[in-house]
């Protein structure tokens, strides 16, 4: 809890009817994995560092890696949010 009285570290865990399980965690002071995991009965998918604009991602089946690239052009990847940039909203109506 920060002086000011803001929780500066959470988590939440979630549980569905169908079974399906969710665990987030965010924080305000640390630097966290940023990364997302999604597990189902088949296998895995692991999405790296900065989810939020993935490069690649691997696709687990059992112990065997697949990694999958897939190019996101138009994002800045740096450790603050993503912000779209010029080309990204081209042609939009936000960027009119």
């Amino acid at each position: 809890m920060s002086p000011g009285g803001v929780d500066e570290n959470t988590g939440l865990l979630s549980g569905y009817a169908s079974g399906a399980r969710a665990a987030l965690t965010c924080s305000l002071i640390g630097d966290s994995a940023r990364r997302a995991t999604i597990t189902g009965t088949a296998g895995r998918i692991e999405v790296p560092r900065d989810f939020f604009c993935p490069a690649q991602f691997t696709l687990w089946h059992g112990e065997r890696p697949e990694r999958v690239e897939m190019p996101f052009e138009g994002w800045a990847t740096t450790s603050r949010p993503p912000r779209c940039n010029a080309a990204c909203v081209k042609g939009s109506s936000r960027a009119r």
